[in-house]
């Protein structure tokens, strides 16, 4: 016959293996993610630029006038582009040119910053 002492021995043998085999699993994906994290830590320190400009409250209110004042759709892309990167404003470029900006071109005249 079957000895129930010995099967319940082994299911709980079983059961610790596998508590132990999801232990180390999750121990590995963490020790995973860890290590990306300190190597992007790394790049964010060893890349301080010289001539740095600081963002003050006086240059974030000069970007908002000059973005968001503006007579027609794309009147304004040269006062705004002097404030943003390259990436930044050709991203803002492609999602004015999209088909839903479009739609209200029209719509859109003589629009003015106020406050922030």
């Amino acid at each position: 016959m079957i000895d129930t002492v010995k099967v319940t021995y082994f299911k709980r043998a079983i059961g610790i293996v596998c508590l132990i085999l999801i232990f180390c699993i999750g121990f590995g994906f963490g020790q995973m993610g860890k290590n990306s994290q300190d190597s992007s830590e790394t790049k964010v320190s060893t890349t301080n630029k010289s001539d740095d400009k600081r963002l003050n409250e006086s240059l974030v209110k000069k970007f908002l006038i000059a973005y968001y004042t503006k007579k027609d759709l794309e009147e304004n892309r040269q006062r705004y582009k002097e404030y943003m990167t390259e990436g930044l404003y050709n991203a803002t470029i492609s999602e004015e040119n999209k088909a839903q900006s479009q739609t209200y071109k029209g719509y859109i005249i003589n629009y003015a910053f106020e406050s922030a």
